[in-house]
């Protein structure tokens, strides 16, 4: 700030002084000093002004700025990306066969957040076993964020679904428990015409009881698989069409020498099992899908994929079996059956 003062020189004039400038007024002057402040301040502005305009840009002060520059700010720093929190299901009472299955998929759903590149937490909700319409009805209201089930249209059409198969189709590739003493009969088959008279046993609620229907199979139901294998013991099914990634544990579980694998015959048909989340979460189902895609891109897939399944697939000789082929009329036109690196295939052996 500039500054300026007034004092009495020798020859009793008064002295506005700024820079060591004076002007000097008679002594008695009716002009007060206050206006002389303000005159000479109103001049040394114009002055300051005029030098401005003189000084090169590169030397005026850093507050300057050129008329043919834009001033550009600093970048800031990038903020933290704050992490989602992703509930899922834990069922309480879920059969031992089938922990290996409940944890690859909750191993696959870790996997597809991690290569989301999103930041999460998830959380286990503890559960019983539950019926399809609540678990849409769970998910829609928030109970938990993602489940994993098995696709059809009308759950497309109520949930929202992450198309990548979870088991690469594994779900869909059948084979069959038999009683022991049937054996001979089963490996005399030799087209799928002559399993259809047949009695398969399934669930009544079962994807597969639909499916073998569409191709007009004989089969009876059951409430649940333990009723099925007990009609199977009594000789009022021949056999039960389990997929490859349930029927090794499945046998252990029972252990019973009355009933075996079929060696010789597997059945196939297009099946998936997706991810499911509220229709209202499409953010999640986007990072999800991401995720899947980037762990088939980088291999973290098939990496998990083979080190919880690979065993069962060796083990089921598919290349020594006669595979009967199945379509699947319940399989809509979302499912990726053009991207062929998604689906377990037996060439891939």
């Amino acid at each position: 700030m500039t500054k300026y003062c007034c004092s009495e020189n020798q020859h009793g004039c008064r002295a506005s002084v700024k820079l060591g400038r004076a002007v000097y007024l008679p002594k008695g002057s009716r002009v007060s000093a206050l206006l002389v402040t303000l005159v000479l301040s109103f001049v040394s502005l114009l002055a300051e002004t005029a030098t401005a305009q003189t000084i090169p840009p590169s030397m005026r002060p850093s507050n300057t700025v050129s008329p043919s520059h834009t001033s550009t700010p600093k970048p800031k720093k990038a903020q933290t990306q704050q992490a989602i929190y992703v509930k899922y299901p834990s069922n309480l009472d879920s059969d031992a066969a089938y922990t290996q299955r409940t944890n690859y998929l909750v191993s696959l759903l870790h996997l597809a957040l991690e290569k989301s590149g999103t930041p999460f937490i998830t959380e286990a909700v503890p559960i019983e076993t539950l019926t399809a319409s609540r678990n849409k009805r769970y998910l829609i209201t928030g109970r938990y964020d993602v489940n994993w089930m098995h696709t059809n249209e009308e759950r497309e059409g109520n949930l929202q679904p992450v198309p990548v198969p979870l088991f690469k189709g594994l779900i869909g590739w059948r084979l069959l428990f038999v009683h022991r003493e049937n054996l001979d009969f089963f490996r005399k088959i030799t087209s799928i015409a002559e399993m259809k008279p047949l009695y398969a046993g399934h669930g009544h609620d079962w994807p597969d009881t639909y499916i073998f229907d569409a191709h007009k199979f004989n089969q009876k139901t059951a409430s649940n698989r333990d009723s099925l294998i007990q009609m199977l013991l009594r000789g009022r099914v021949d056999y039960l069409s389990r997929s490859i990634i349930e029927i090794w544990d499945e046998q252990i579980s029972f252990a019973n020498e009355k009933l075996t694998v079929e060696p010789s015959i597997a059945l196939y048909y297009p099946s998936a099992y997706y991810f499911f989340v509220s229709p209202s979460n499409k953010n999640l189902a986007d990072i999800l899908h991401t995720g899947l895609q980037n762990a088939h891109t980088d291999g973290s897939f098939n990496a998990l994929f083979h080190r919880f399944f690979g065993e069962a697939i060796r083990v089921a000789k598919l290349k020594q079996r006669k595979v009967y082929e199945l379509q699947n009329p319940y399989l809509s036109d979302l499912a990726p059956l053009d991207q062929k690196n998604l689906w377990f295939t037996i060439d891939t052996l």
